[in-house]
Formats: C-alpha cells, sequence, structure tokens
C-alpha cells in the first residue's frame, strides 16, 4: 500500500465511506493509482471516488468535512477543527493538484482520529 492509498482510506473513514476490500467485493477495490475503482454490468471499469484526482469528489469531500482552503502566492493551507495541511503550489503540476492534495491530507487526519 502507498501514501496515497493511507491517505484514501482514512479519509473515506472520515467521509463514512467503505472503501471496499478485493477479498470483500472482488469487483470493488482501489487501482494502482489510488483511484476507488468498481466493474460495472458491461465488464468495464467506472471510477467511483478519486477526491485526490478529481475536483467534483474533492470539493463535495472539502464541504462535507468543513475544510476551509487559504491561497498565498506560493502554498496553500487547507484546515478545519480537526487538522490542517500545507502545500507548496510549485511541489505539483497544478493549482488544483495542490488543492486536491492538501484537502486530501486534512480529510486523512479526520479520518485517523476516528
Amino acid at each position: 500500500m502507498n501514501d496515497t492509498h493511507k491517505l484514501l482510506e482514512m479519509a473515506a473513514k472520515a467521509m463514512g465511506r467503505k472503501i471496499p476490500t478485493p477479498r470483500q467485493y472482488p469487483w470493488a477495490w482501489i487501482n494502482d493509482d489510488g483511484i476507488h475503482e468498481n466493474i460495472s454490468e458491461d465488464g468495464s471499469r467506472v471510477k467511483t471516488w478519486a477526491p485526490h484526482t478529481d475536483d467534483g469528489d474533492n470539493s463535495r469531500m472539502r464541504t462535507k468535512l468543513r475544510i476551509n482552503v487559504f491561497w498565498s502566492d506560493t502554498a496553500i493551507h487547507c484546515a478545519n477543527a480537526f487538522g490542517d495541511a500545507y502545500e507548496l503550489l510549485n511541489s505539483h503540476e497544478s493549482p488544483d493538484a495542490a488543492l486536491r492534495m492538501c484537502a486530501l491530507r486534512v480529510a486523512a487526519t479526520i479520518g485517523e482520529q476516528m
């Protein structure tokens, strides 16, 4: 398991989501990119939750967990009553990617405390 998998599992816990394991549900898993997937009826893979790569999933996560976002010229700070995180903008491919990772780290911190 890599760092992204662990962050996603803890963030899912904070959100009240269950991340199924292949043993529990062989049609659902977290793939190598850390994206929670299901297999649809036609056998294709369907992404179901990926707050580290999907702006919509991340926005819904920030709203549910009441994560505040503060920007500076060089960094982003995400915080709520239970945790905070910083991401340097130049460490990511885009400001959106920095925001997604920053919020995911806060959500994971919340999940770890549960």
